[in-house]
């Protein structure tokens, strides 16, 4: 409280002094912070109120439905006290704002100085492989990996890339629906499994499904057997053969 007295400069008008007293309201928000993501539609609503006289009543005000309105009031508040109320989000999935309004005993009203924004997510992201297709044969040690990371509100989600079964790379950024690429060196050649799991700013975490690609650096053998080199026939169809070798051996061409 901040006093101060009003003198009077002309007598004929008033003869007294007068006393005048300003009141202030100190109202700080707490949970949810400014700018944070919840992944449930039901949220918890803290915030701390003072008063240099007393408090009478507090409401929450939010657009929760769509529409800024008083949601929840407190009547029962005591001065220099935290304050609590949960409300369900109508909207689901979303971006929100609240703040609250309190009246002291002399009813004085004051908002907290800054509304505060959240976002409801509580949907999975997808994650849409694009290459290499399942089953791929790959000629290379080194593989280029690319997918597509798809959520409701998050603009940029983090990935981790996982090679038979192991984390190779993590927090991979992948703009929201926006091809994702990366690439790995070093493969033997075999049968490897991979997929990629990606989490959003609610922490909601998903993982594709899981493909795999064969490497294949080695080239095949070929043995030819007939007709032997360098050898005469005296017909004019001639019957070839020979013997192939390879891991994954594909298909083989006479020239």
């Amino acid at each position: 409280m901040i006093s101060f007295n009003m003198k009077c400069l002309y007598p004929a008008f008033c003869a007294c002094s007068k006393s005048q007293s300003i009141f202030f309201t100190f109202l700080t928000l707490g949970s949810p912070l400014n700018d944070t993501w919840q992944q449930s539609a039901s949220i918890d609503f803290s915030y701390n109120v003072s008063d240099t006289i007393g408090m009478s009543e507090c409401t929450l005000y939010g657009d929760f439905n769509g529409t800024w309105l008083a949601n929840v009031t407190n009547t029962s508040v005591l001065n220099n006290s935290q304050l609590n109320a949960t409300v369900t989000m109508s909207d689901g999935n979303n971006t929100y704002i609240w703040n609250v309004e309190c009246n002291d005993t002399l009813n004085n009203k004051a908002y907290a100085s800054n509304n505060f924004t959240f976002f409801v997510d509580s949907k999975l992201p997808e994650i849409e492989l694009q290459n290499p297709i399942d089953i791929e044969n790959v000629s290379s040690t080194t593989v280029n990996f690319s997918w597509i990371a798809v959520d409701d509100l998050d603009i940029s989600l983090t990935c981790n890339l996982t090679i038979d079964g192991v984390v190779n790379v993590s927090d991979i950024e992948s703009s929201n629906n926006t091809q994702t690429n990366y690439s790995v060196s070093g493969f033997e050649d075999g049968t490897h499994n991979w997929n990629v799991t990606c989490k959003d700013n609610a922490s909601n975490i998903n993982t594709s499904l899981t493909r795999s690609i064969i490497v294949d650096t080695t080239n095949p053998t070929v043995a030819l057997l007939l007709p032997v080199n360098n050898t005469v026939n005296q017909s004019n169809t001639i019957t070839f053969s020979y013997n192939s070798s390879d891991t994954n051996l594909d298909s083989c061409m006479l020239y």
